[in-house]
């Protein structure tokens, strides 16, 4: 990519605007003058406030064309403007901020609905690219509407439709002010495509059906939907195959590049806490403590037993340090019992790092997790910082050997897995140019049918034959229903091809130029599998399991016809947290201080605390109690402790607990509790509430779920 910067004052600025019109359509040369034009272009259209008076530009160019990089900003920075437009004027990305826009007070519902906030984002962009629109159909939108409590912005976006059908993934993606409808930011994805097929060139449906399921047939595996029980079912071996819609041929959608798999996996590593991490390592004193607690093996004893890793190396290289740290996986937040069966005994993990050949050019890291307490083996990575290639040169002369690879892969995994091998296939083995090594993978199997959910992975180097990479995922307690009774493989084709739910769609299609490294870019009819379609096939019953709701939204089942409805569904559609047992939502139960404190903390964070609203200490450090204050979570709540967590979640608990400040109107003032007297006047200011037909506050009365839900729409609603 050939890049020019050029930062222009504002006297070149006013040069420009006054320089006059470009029209749209008109290809800007890559230079000071299409600069001119690109920035007229811009100001034609979108108006730039006074006060962004300092300017900057970036110009690039690509094998695509030229794009024009524009920012104008206040003098102080509080406030900016960037827009990006094409050779041809059209504007393909826009943002503008100012500091300081978004306070907690503006939080609440949306003032605009979907179609007000659709509206808004075509009429921006009607004036902005002029007849862009033409193929974003409205119908085809994505508006997730109201956006968060927390913003005040919503994000929409319009998807791009030729012929009738989606055009390579293209559309615009709009952030919009929720209750002005101001375009705050946009970006967008367009393709300048000449060669366009015609999509009566498609095979029909009924065919089609029939070539993709050769290009992605059904299989038989075991398939656990709850991570407790495994049942047989029949899967689409590669649901994500994109189908030439002409030709029936595997579609190549994605451009071909080279990757660094040692260096994804370095990345991965580092990210899950391996030598790279972040992670603090614990403190001597500290690991002999969770060793007495726990009997975790000393840092020693991993160190030997990863050294002693067999066809590694890793005798032989410089040992760097290790961390410990609890694994995640293991903990359950699901029930506040302190007794629950989810809650699980506390694991850790230890991350020991190594270095081979060190400072040199061959320089090489490792990192080797194992469950700290056991000592097994979980997972093993070696990476090189730079190139693979740069670094290990004399792999293009190296004779591969791939059953002699697949033999050290097997062995390693057998000394270290701990898996009965008799239910264990190999499933793939790979070999990588790049890092020039073959990745092994097994896979488990139950019954004599495939569970892909576990498995294990091994990559050995094609030149020393040393083990490069380990990994194994295993379901330790997973129950397995009979393989009895099941449906054919062919009864089971006729329910898929069925119900297989084709789509088609403009796909990019690449394809090498007489097998060389130069690829062909072209534009192609595709069909693929649309984004509601059926997980699975039941391998007893026959039946399609689908988990996705086609975006409809549920309620609870007990609320229809209730005084609180229309709040409650509000409360959902923004995603507030509602509490609830299952499809019920309770609204006449009195809600527990547990309930409402959750719900609540919705204000604060957008979410609740999942399952530990009954720990003292955790609602002290978010506010919600104090020191001297008793909480039992299972206790019902009053109305006065609905005000009181309401107005600490919202922040306030301060002013709200100033005393001799406060004049109450309720009817019943004088009956409501001095450290109540501040929330209740809050709340009657914030609109929380309102009083019964009395005037009445009535501080002491049980709160129901219902009224609680109120409380928190009535803020919202303000």
């Amino acid at each position: 990519m050939n890049k020019i910067t050029k930062k222009l004052g504002a006297v070149f600025l006013a040069a420009a605007v006054t320089a006059g019109s470009t029209a749209f359509g008109a290809v800007f040369a890559a230079d000071s003058s299409g600069l001119e034009s690109a920035i007229v272009s811009v100001r034609n259209v979108i108006s730039i406030p006074a006060d962004f008076s300092e300017f900057n530009s970036n110009i690039s160019t690509d094998e695509n064309g030229t794009i024009y990089e524009l920012s104008w900003h206040t003098e102080d920075y509080n406030g900016s403007v960037f827009v990006t437009v094409n050779e041809k004027g059209n504007i393909m990305s826009y943002n503008i901020r100012r500091s300081g826009e978004y306070s907690r007070e503006d939080m609440g519902f949306s003032k605009l609905n979907n179609a007000q906030l659709l509206d808004r984002a075509a009429e921006w962009l009607r004036n902005v690219n002029p007849g862009w629109m033409n193929e974003l159909p409205s119908d085809k939108a994505d508006v997730s509407g109201y956006g968060s409590i927390h913003s005040t912005n919503a994000y929409l976006r319009l998807n791009r439709y030729v012929n009738g059908i989606s055009f390579l993934n293209d559309g615009v993606s709009f952030d919009i002010d929720k209750n002005t409808g101001e375009v705050k930011g946009m970006s967008a994805t367009w393709t300048d495509e000449k060669n366009i097929p015609n999509p009566s060139e498609a095979m029909d449906v009924s065919k089609a059906n029939d070539e993709f399921l050769k290009l992605s047939p059904l299989e038989l595996i075991y398939k656990s939907n709850d991570g407790k029980t495994a049942h047989p079912a029949y899967v689409l071996s590669d649901s994500s195959v994109i189908m030439n819609a002409r030709t029936g041929e595997k579609l190549i959608n994605v451009r071909p590049y080279t990757r660094n798999d040692a260096g994804d996996m370095a990345t991965e590593n580092m990210s899950s806490g391996g030598s790279g991490s972040k992670q603090a390592a614990l403190t001597e004193s500290e690991l002999e403590n969770l060793e007495q607690i726990y009997g975790l093996k000393s840092e020693d004893e991993l160190k030997k037993a990863a050294a002693s890793l067999k066809n590694t190396g890793l005798d032989s290289a410089e040992y760097d340090g290790c961390s410990y740290r609890r694994s995640e996986k293991f903990r359950s937040y699901e029930g506040n019992d302190e007794n629950s069966e989810n809650k699980k005994e506390a694991e850790y993990i230890a991350s020991l790092s190594f270095t081979f050949d060190k400072d040199t050019d061959k320089e090489r890291h490792a990192s080797v997790i194992c469950n700290a307490k056991t000592g097994e083996l979980l997972s093993y990575y070696s990476y090189n910082i730079g190139n693979s290639r740069e670094n290990n040169k004399e792999t293009n002369n190296t004779k591969h050997n791939e059953k002699l690879a697949q033999e050290q892969a097997e062995a390693f995994m057998g000394l270290y897995s701990d898996i009965n091998t008799e239910n264990i296939k190999v499933e793939n083995c790979e070999y990588n140019d790049y890092s020039d090594s073959y990745s092994v993978t097994f896979m488990r199997y139950e019954n004599g049918i495939k569970f892909p959910q576990d498995s294990i992975g091994v990559t050995v180097d094609a030149k020393t034959k040393r083990i490069l990479n380990y990994y194994k995922s295993w379901s330790k307690d997973m129950k397995f229903e009979s393989a009895d009774g099941l449906i054919s493989e062919e009864k089971a084709a006729d329910i898929a091809n069925a119900n297989l739910g084709l789509e088609l769609s403009y796909s990019y299609s690449y394809k090498s130029e007489d097998n060389s490294d130069k690829v062909k870019q072209s534009t192609e009819l595709a069909y693929g599998i649309g984004n509601h379609i059926w997980q699975e096939i039941d391998a007893k019953t026959g039946k399609t399991v689908s988990f996705d709701q086609d975006g409809v939204q549920t309620y609870p089942t007990d609320i229809e016809g209730h005084y609180a409805e229309k709040q409650i569904k509000t409360l959902i559609d923004n995603d507030i947290s509602l509490v609830s047992g299952g499809e019920d939502f309770r609204p006449d139960d009195v809600i527990t201080l547990g309930d409402l404190t959750a719900m609540a903390s919705s204000l604060k964070t957008g979410y609740f605390i999942c399952g530990s609203t009954d720990k003292a200490e955790t609602l002290l450090g978010f506010g919600m109690l104090t020191t001297n204050e008793e909480y039992n979570s299972q206790a019902d709540a009053t109305r006065a402790d609905g005000v009181k967590y309401i107005i600490r979640a919202l922040g306030y608990r301060k002013p709200a607990e100033l005393t001799g400040i406060y004049k109450c109107d309720f009817s019943d003032s004088e009956e409501i509790p001095e450290d109540t007297l501040g929330y209740a006047a809050l709340a009657k200011g914030f609109g929380i509430v309102n009083g019964d037909e009395n005037g009445c506050f009535n501080a002491g009365n049980p709160l129901t779920r219902a009224d609680a839900a109120i409380m928190i729409y009535n803020y919202l609603s303000r």
